[in-house]
């Protein structure tokens, strides 16, 4: 279904971007560049969507979101936008508008907008890693460069003539291909008219009254004066009677040599007992289409194409009915009804019938047939075919029947006819020597110059400036070229450049392509906002026990040196665990689990946290060794634990976002790491109750020992402490 789209921007580019894309979707689209235009067009057309730049020029911008909101509840909203602005942002969601997509506006990034609002079905699949929106020039530099004297050479060229005259042959030929692609659907739908029309025919018979009563009797006589009526009245070219064992009650077939109506009657003949299609129908069994079966046959009266069912009497079958035609008839008939020549194929390649003579000469082959077959849903296979010195080109395809069941293989043919009128090719040559000197005229050396010089000269600006610390420049992209390309790859790479800088801050490093994607991913679904929000997060909390008196006792340039090589241990096995670093201060380390690159269930965050812990456990001992190998004293770690509810969002400045961890489980984890310092005198991991319970089963993954009862800071209740040890550290 169509849906009404209303695109409120004030930038003519972007609103054509946008607007092609519902365009292209077969939507109905308005514009509207100011607000006033807007609010006419909404009581006007009624959306079912509004898009809507964030910074928009107009100061009544966010009075004009809210009006929809009250006035049109039911119209989704969509908010674009080439920057980050939290600010806005945040009024934007306190109206309790959700969905943004920002620049580039690719097809995907609009559509996982459109499946976030519930107006698509299908979530759109996409690549970890999607192509940056930049187009490929259809209108190369060097071409703009060397259509002058292109130009001046085609004036001279005497080869204009054959030019004209080869698109000529070209594009008869491809209307011949058309006629040729046209009459094999044509052909597929006629057989499968053929087919619903024999159908037809074998449900009335199979359904006469009577039937299974004069099959139980082989009352051959009885059974021609039931069917002669009906076959004569559907035309049918054969129809027989089997009892249970597949033997004929009754063969009625019209003489190839004879035009007229009347049957040639015989029985008792076992041909159709060998065959699959005709025994199904015998056992009673049916398949998605029903309890009838089609098939081909090779006999002694020819070779025919029959749709068989079973006869029942009181839920029981007993008999089956055959109806038929003779593939040469059938082949015949269509090449007089279409003009076209008709081969039938079996499966394997080999020709059955046709309307062409000595076409045995010409069978396909395995090799062709199975290339025919593999590429039965993608369009046939042509050939050419010369015959009686007559040149013809085929297209081969699959003859598939009911059931999607696979017959044979279907050859349409036809001799090309070429007719040139040679009035017609001299206006063309006239008329490309007329226009070629008038052509010449338009290509003026300065405007040539100044449509490479002006792009040029804007994006040497934009990276002078953007060298100056100016992370929002645009340059302007006009045309195609490869300039052009260039232009929107230089815009592409300063919108990746703020979306890093803002990941920058929020993730505490700069991240790989990779998990930039992951979190451009989470922020444009919503599953994680900036302005705040709840969740259940498990924080992780270190401490190094007497740093200060470690740092007294070393030389500082070793004492950093160590220090560095401490962290610089630890950090990678937080990221490893998907862990993030919320604060690295001197001697402490605060990670939290289970919320970037992207929202995991609690029970994964709390799992990973612990596995980070033992791990980090493991690493710090191996670097407490090579401290006292080298005379310096080892920096027991103490590591806290704990799971709750915390509030998550972005803190900003002016100049920067940190996006951090707030509650209760960021204190415990913290008391958790102090508390080891009075129960051990060695590196230790101590988890609260609540992380066990959220790990569940998991639990066993590692190896805990219940320390005692605590009372955590600002909570009137005790829970248990546990330390945490690896499963085989613990065995």
């Amino acid at each position: 279904m169509a849906l009404r789209v209303l695109v409120v921007e004030a930038k003519p580019k972007i609103a054509q971007v946008l607007a092609s894309f519902f365009e292209e979707r077969d939507d109905e689209v308005w514009h509207a560049w100011k607000l006033e235009e807007a609010s006419a067009l909404l009581d006007l057309i009624r959306p079912d969507l509004v898009l809507m730049d964030l910074h928009f020029p107009e100061e009544r911008w966010i009075d004009f979101l809210r009006s929809v909101r009250q006035q049109y509840p039911d119209t989704k909203i969509l908010i674009t936008t080439k920057r980050i602005d939290l600010q806005r942002e945040i009024q934007v969601k306190q109206l309790g508008i959700q969905a943004f997509v920002r620049q580039p506006f690719t097809k995907y990034w609009l559509e996982q907008s459109l499946y976030q609002l519930g107006m698509i079905p299908k979530q759109p699949p996409s690549p970890l890693h999607p192509p940056l929106s930049v187009s490929t020039a259809r209108f190369p530099l060097q071409t703009k460069m060397t259509l002058p004297y292109f130009l001046i050479g085609l004036l001279f060229a005497l080869a204009g003539a054959y030019i004209a005259r080869q698109i000529t042959i070209s594009a008869l030929d491809d209307q011949f291909n058309q006629r040729l692609i046209q009459a094999n659907h044509t052909a597929a739908n006629w057989m499968a008219r053929r087919e619903d029309k024999m159908l037809t025919s074998l449900r009335l018979i199979a359904n006469a009254e009577g039937l299974a009563t004069a099959i139980k009797k082989n009352d051959t006589g009885a059974l021609q004066a039931l069917i002669t009526p009906l076959a004569l009245n559907a035309s049918d070219h054969a129809v027989h009677v089997l009892n249970p064992e597949g033997i004929s009650l009754l063969s009625m077939r019209r003489s190839a040599k004879d035009s007229s109506p009347a049957y040639d009657t015989s029985s008792g003949e076992t041909t159709f007992q060998r065959l699959d299609f005709v025994q199904k129908a015998l056992m009673g069994l049916s398949d998605q289409q029903g309890d009838k079966f089609i098939g081909l046959a090779k006999t002694a009266w020819g070779d025919y194409i029959y749709l068989a069912a079973p006869v029942y009497d009181g839920g029981q079958v007993a008999g089956s009915i055959l109806v038929g035609q003779s593939l040469q008839s059938l082949a015949q008939e269509f090449s007089r009804e279409t003009g076209s020549e008709m081969t039938i194929y079996d499966i394997s390649g080999a020709p059955l019938v046709s309307t062409l003579s000595l076409i045995e000469d010409h069978p396909t082959g395995n090799q062709l047939a199975t290339q025919i077959i593999s590429r039965q849903n993608t369009g046939g296979i042509k050939r050419g075919l010369t015959i009686d010195q007559t040149q013809y080109q085929e297209l081969l395809s699959v003859w598939e029947a009911r059931g999607g069941s696979d017959l044979g293989i279907l050859g349409i043919a036809l001799a090309p006819k070429y007719t040139l009128n040679s009035s017609y090719l001299l206006r063309l040559e006239t008329a490309l020597f007329l226009a070629l000197p008038v052509l010449l005229l338009l290509f003026v050396g300065r405007t040539i110059a100044a449509t490479i010089n002006q792009p040029v000269a804007s994006l040497i600006k934009a990276a002078e400036e953007m060298a100056q610390g100016n992370a929002a420049i645009k340059v302007n992209s006009q045309g195609n070229d490869e300039i052009s390309t260039l232009t929107r790859a230089f815009n592409t790479m300063v919108v990746s450049l703020q979306e890093n800088t803002l990941f920058r801050d929020l993730m505490g490093y700069a991240p790989g392509r990779e998990m930039s994607q992951r979190l451009r991913q989470t922020f444009n679904v919503r599953d994680l906002h900036l302005e705040g929000q709840k969740t259940t997060a498990t924080v992780l909390a270190t401490d190094i026990r007497n740093l200060t008196q470690i740092a007294s006792a070393i030389n500082p340039d070793k004492f950093f040196e160590l220090l560095n090589q401490y962290f610089n241990l630890l950090s990678p096995i937080a990221a490893n665990h998907h862990g993030i670093i919320n604060k690295l201060d001197g001697d402490a380390m605060l990670v939290y689990f289970g919320v970037l690159p992207e929202m995991i269930p609690p029970s994964e965050g709390a799992w990973q946290a612990c596995k980070a812990a033992t791990t980090m456990l493991q690493a710090i001992e191996a670097f407490n060794s090579m401290c006292q190998k080298l005379g310096y004293p080892p920096m027991i770690t103490e590591i806290g634990i704990d799971t709750g509810t915390v509030t998550i969002g972005g803190l900003s400045i002016k100049d920067r976002i940190h996006y951090t961890v707030i509650g209760d489980a960021v204190k415990n984890a913290q008391y958790l790491e102090s508390l080891s310092r009075t129960l051990f005198d060695h590196s230790v991991v101590l988890v609260s109750g609540n992380t066990i319970t959220e790990l569940m089963d998991r639990q066993f993954d590692f190896h805990f020992e219940t320390i005692g009862l605590y009372q955590l800071r600002g909570k009137a209740e005790t829970t248990t402490v546990y330390k945490m040890l690896p499963r085989q550290a613990a065995s």
